[in-house]
């Protein structure tokens, strides 16, 4: 028997919501920054449930590159949607960058923590890079590694201090998130402007910041 205190409606969907429904959808970089990357990747969390890690490059200036992983997400009625993403590049000159949205300065903690636990593999894709940075082909898959390496720390724990959040939506699934790097911070102390990262779902866009977080040698 029905509780005659609730509402007949009170857990009905509002027009228009749907159940719960699992998307797909690609990732598309663009590099607008001005120059050559060696390497860029991302790595994708949906509310904690569903994480998605892919690197790709070399990347000429003005070059679009679609990503092979599709990202996960569910929409629909009463579920709590959330993507967040990290975004990391190299260089030609080895240098290392990531995106950096302002909530926080536990993105700095995160970053010291990386790479401590990293300094032997990252040490070595470091100096492999450097070694053969003239070898495009050589220096993008030592690129890569450092990509990975740092993608794959931020893997480890629910965490989403450093991540931006963009979300997907209905109008997304099947369809291409692109991702357009606009401008790299020129030091380490520094980071870009706001827009300089932008992310482009068929919904509204987002942006964020990028930051240097290892120079070359």
């Amino acid at each position: 028997m029905s509780d005659p205190s609730v509402p007949a409606d009170a857990l009905t969907p509002e027009p228009g919501f749907h159940e719960e429904e699992k998307h797909s959808a690609q990732v598309e970089f663009w590099n607008n920054c001005g120059q050559h990357l060696h390497s860029v990747g991302f790595l994708h969390k949906y509310v904690g449930r569903d994480m998605t890690l892919e690197t790709t490059g070399p990347m000429d200036q003005g070059a679009f590159v679609r990503c092979k992983k599709q990202v996960l997400y569910t929409t629909g009625w009463n579920i709590t949607h959330c993507d967040w993403w990290l975004i990391t590049m190299v260089d030609d000159h080895g240098n290392v960058y990531i995106s950096d949205p302002d909530n926080g300065t536990c993105w700095i903690d995160v970053i010291e923590e990386a790479f401590k636990h990293a300094v032997p593999a990252l040490k070595k894709a470091f100096d492999e890079l450097m070694k053969n940075k003239n070898n495009k082909v050589v220096a993008a898959a030592a690129a890569g590694k450092v990509t990975v390496i740092l993608l794959d720390l931020m893997t480890n724990d629910m965490k989403t201090c450093g991540f931006k959040r963009c979300n997907l939506t209905d109008h997304d699934a099947g369809g291409v998130m692109q991702i357009e790097i606009k401008a790299l911070a020129r030091s380490t102390s520094q980071r870009t402007d706001a827009d300089k990262l932008r992310f482009v779902p068929n919904g509204s866009e987002c942006t964020t910041s990028i930051k240097m977080v290892k120079a070359a040698a």
